[in-house]
């Protein structure tokens, strides 16, 4: 199945702001989930510090 040029620019242009989104929103919502959340019991609280400590 061929795609007209204006169906084809819909196209890449939703998936390429999609994938954009995806990755500028998804590394810092993981992050965020792990320092709200904590760590297991009996280990100590992360902090900003410590994860770009190592």
């Amino acid at each position: 199945m061929v795609l007209n040029n204006k169906v084809s620019n819909f196209f890449r242009t939703t998936w390429s702001v999609w994938s954009r989104c995806f990755h500028l929103l998804w590394i810092p919502t993981i992050i965020s989930l792990g320092l709200t959340h904590g760590a297991d019991p009996g280990m100590p609280n992360p902090t900003l510090l410590a994860l770009f400590w190592g």
